[in-house]
């Protein structure tokens, strides 16, 4: 029923979550966003980074370079896309998430200039590319750094993405059949590229 709200445990300790003042106890923070956007995912980078059905938001101590106490928790809005329910990737110093509603792909980093954060349009010239939408996405970082993604309406797609090199492409994948691609993920193997498992949904006879 608080659908806004992060819970913290104790530290050392993830099944307390009894309420205190002391820094390793556990804390409590609601989002006061003014509207009922529920969380939909919380991702672990220089600070929290929270995404929900309305807004996004940081999650850090209210010192600089501090740790988040029961004393000492901020929550900050920094966008106001939305997100949906699927999980999102961390990409060196970036975050990829699926806006809500799923035919928008967005990159969230830090910005120096704007001291907060972006969220850069990953698909501002491939707006068909994500079809009924995204349901599934994975991360293959060898030999080369790809996102999958599977779409609502069964196809397969991919971003090779290399912004050092200036590379930001989307491609379409099909076994050249009336196959239905319904999820994808990656398999890491040690001293081996990185195997793409997908689930697919095939008409025999």
């Amino acid at each position: 029923t608080r659908k806004q709200t992060v819970w913290a445990s104790a530290v050392d300790d993830y099944e307390n979550f009894e309420p205190g003042s002391n820094d390793d106890q556990s804390w409590t923070h609601t989002l006061l966003s003014g509207q009922a956007n529920d969380i939909q995912w919380l991702v672990s980078e220089k600070a929290l980074l929270c995404g929900s059905t309305g807004d996004e938001w940081v999650i850090s101590s209210s010192k600089e370079d501090g740790i988040i106490t029961p004393t000492n928790v901020r929550a900050r809005r920094h966008s106001g896309n939305g997100s949906d329910d699927i999980a999102p990737i961390l990409i060196d110093d970036a975050t990829v998430f699926v806006q809500r509603g799923g035919s928008v792909v967005r990159k969230m980093s830090y910005s120096f200039e704007a001291d907060g954060y972006n969220t850069a349009d990953l698909t501002l010239l491939a707006e068909h590319i994500t079809g009924d939408g995204i349901v599934s996405m994975a991360l293959q970082s060898q030999p080369e750094q790809v996102i999958w993604a599977v779409t609502r309406d069964g196809r397969l797609i991919g971003l090779t993405l290399d912004e050092g090199q200036d590379v930001v492409g989307w491609h379409r994948h099909s076994t050249g059949t009336t196959d239905q691609f319904e999820d994808v993920t990656v398999r890491k193997v040690k001293g081996q590229d990185d195997q793409i498992w997908v689930v697919v949904k095939r008409t025999i006879n």
